[in-house]
């Protein structure tokens, strides 16, 4: 009985130690799914080709996966063997929502990602701030941007300084000081006066200040023009 044991365990360890042989199932198919922005399947085969060295079942998935997330533009790669010969690679590009300070993106789910600058897409609107904040921003973009939309104001940058002061800025040009207090209350009440009273005036317009309590005041491109800074009413 021991021998036959043995002999079983002996035929067991033989048939793994060949299954797991990169010469018996070599990797022959890398097929690659999802590339995108910037990743070619070249490049992705290119990166797992030294990889494949253990044969089908040697591959090491995790390690393929993790290599491949590595590239800037990759944000999830999913590595599935298929049988006999074939690695199926399944990539989820990342989606840039923002350009994010001077040298990276910030994607949808409001994670910072740096790919060389050649590839950063045009036409993304501008976030800048503290390392932690950039969820918190990417909401505050969707808020103002929902809100001035209506008075066809495009909002394109968002920025919160080190003393947690809020700045952004329009397509046409006017800089909106907000304040210490992202205060929607505030930005509402010049949403509801712009189109009437500044639309008509809004090429004049240099910045608007909301740190009033009951108003805002307008800082005019050609003051001696237009008059000094005043503060208007709602």
């Amino acid at each position: 009985m021991l021998v036959l044991l043995g002999a079983v365990g002996f035929g067991a360890n033989a048939l793994r130690d060949w299954l797991l042989s990169p010469s018996t199932l070599p990797v022959r198919v890398v097929r690659v799914e999802g590339a995108g922005h910037d990743v070619s399947p070249a490049q992705v085969r290119r990166i797992v080709a030294p990889m494949l060295g253990g044969g089908f079942f040697g591959v090491d998935l995790n390690a393929v996966a993790k290599a491949l997330t590595a590239i800037p533009w990759v944000y999830r790669a999913n590595v599935q063997r298929r049988w006999p010969d074939t690695l199926l690679i399944r990539l989820q590009p990342q989606q840039p929502f923002a350009y994010w300070g001077k040298d990276a993106l910030l994607n949808r789910q409001g994670e910072v990602f740096k790919p060389p600058l050649s590839t950063f897409p045009k036409g993304l609107p501008s976030l800048d701030g503290p390392q932690g904040k950039e969820s918190e921003l990417m909401q505050h973009y969707r808020e103002a941007s929902t809100l001035f939309s209506a008075d066809g104001l495009q909002v394109i940058a968002l920025s919160e300084d080190a003393r947690r002061a809020y700045r952004l800025w329009f397509a046409n040009g006017i800089e909106l000081v907000i304040g210490r207090d992202w205060d929607m209350r505030r930005m509402a009440r010049l949403a509801a006066v712009y189109a009437r009273v500044l639309a008509p005036r809004a090429k004049r317009i240099d910045r608007i200040d909301l740190r009033y309590p009951n108003g805002f005041a307008v800082a005019w491109k050609h003051p001696k023009t237009d008059g000094a800074t005043a503060p208007a009413k709602e």
